[in-house]
């Protein structure tokens, strides 16, 4: 399925950029550290009491709320953070930060302060933030 074909795209722009030899350097010194950590925050995250209704792409349908892709321009969820990071998509910490934060601040966006899952977001970001 498409989400895939993404990713591959992704794969394949990746050498050339490292083609500049200092990135090079850099990544492969930097990397296994920094994107192991990631493993660990993302699993954390994973199994947070609030992970429930961020594991998955939203559904506008299923969900009954149509103009969701209307505000929220990036959507994003732990599942397909997580098969990035296992791809090798992220080429650092602060590029997995960056789409982690992006989950909870789609779910703030999206949702009203008095909703349970602005509220659920808002703890998991805390959380989050946290063990950075």
């Amino acid at each position: 399925h498409h989400h895939h074909r993404q990713e591959m795209l992704a794969g394949s722009r990746r050498p050339h950029r490292s083609r500049r030899a200092p990135l090079r350097f850099e990544v492969s010194s930097e990397n296994p550290k920094t994107l192991r950590n990631c493993q660990g925050i993302l699993q954390k995250m994973i199994q947070h009491k609030n992970a429930k209704v961020f594991m998955h792409p939203v559904d506008p349908i299923a969900l009954n709320i149509p103009d969701y892709f209307d505000i929220v321009k990036r959507p994003m969820d732990l599942m397909t953070v997580q098969k990035r990071l296992s791809s090798g998509f992220y080429d650092s910490a602060s590029s997995f930060q960056e789409e982690m934060m992006l989950i909870w601040k789609n779910a703030m966006l999206y949702n009203p302060k008095s909703n349970p899952v602005h509220y659920a977001a808002k703890i998991m970001m805390k959380d989050f933030s946290g063990t950075s």
